[in-house]
């Protein structure tokens, strides 16, 4: 409980500040883009071996003052009728366990921050973003036009009226 407890620490201190510049009334989607690709590049940093030894052994010195140490979790036994005949892994010591839990919590939200912000459908709202925004300040905009008029939005926007 205490490792989870603490890495749900370190990885949603991250996510929290991307949701806080999400939520900003003034934030472009670009920025959003821009903000969620730097908290994914954190959690790509975190998903190293040096990182998790750091963190375990924090994890370690909290828990001794606290509860003890940290230890493997009770071995349960597979239902009869999901058992598929082979032996569970058993983990030899708790960081090997501990390893597992926290790659695979790093793995997953690395992977939900690529499935919401890598979207191909983006790519034109941000060329209506990059116009809109060109045209507030008196830039050129033409690009991001010419992309529009091409992309699935074309039947939407009149582009010739710009």
């Amino acid at each position: 409980t205490l490792f989870g407890l603490m890495l749900g620490f370190l990885l949603f201190g991250a996510s929290e500040q991307l949701c806080k510049t999400l939520q900003g009334k003034d934030t472009t989607l670009q920025e959003a883009i821009t903000a969620a690709s730097l908290t994914k590049n954190y959690y790509v940093r975190l998903h190293t071996e040096e990182e998790f030894d750091k963190f375990y052994e924090s994890c370690v010195i909290f828990s001794e003052g606290k509860s003890g140490q940290l230890v493997l979790p009770r071995y349960r036994r597979t239902p009869a009728r999901f058992d598929d005949g082979v032996l569970p892994h058993r983990f030899q010591c708790p960081k090997d366990y501990y390893r597992v839990e926290y790659y695979e919590a790093c793995v997953k939200i690395k992977a939900e921050l690529e499935s919401r912000f890598n979207q191909s459908k983006l790519s034109p709202v941000i060329n209506v973003e990059k116009i809109l925004m060109g045209a507030k300040n008196g830039y050129d905009f033409s690009n991001q036009l010419e992309e529009l008029k091409t992309s699935f939005y074309k039947t939407d926007i009149d582009c010739g009226q710009a």
